[in-house]
């Protein structure tokens, strides 16, 4: 991917929106909700999602184009 960043969620509503999962120092790291968000060319998101999705369960996948207004890279010899 050309960039990733992982959100984990302190609260959130099961995929039929009655299930409230809220943070808690007794909960499992395992059942809480997190955002993945990630920028790349649309066919190789979805040859990403081909591979992981035979893992998710309970999840919901959505795609939007984006607009990149202003892309910096630190290349070489750039601090």
């Amino acid at each position: 991917m050309a960039g990733a960043t992982v959100l984990e969620g302190i609260e959130g509503f099961g995929l039929r929106g009655m299930l409230l999962r809220e943070a808690g120092p007794w909960r499992l790291a395992n059942n809480m909700e997190v955002v993945v968000e990630m920028v790349d060319e649309t066919d190789r998101i979805e040859e990403f999602l081909a591979s992981v999705e035979p893992m998710l369960s309970d999840a919901m996948v959505t795609l939007a184009k984006a607009r990149v207004l202003v892309y910096h890279h630190r290349g070489e010899g750039r601090p």
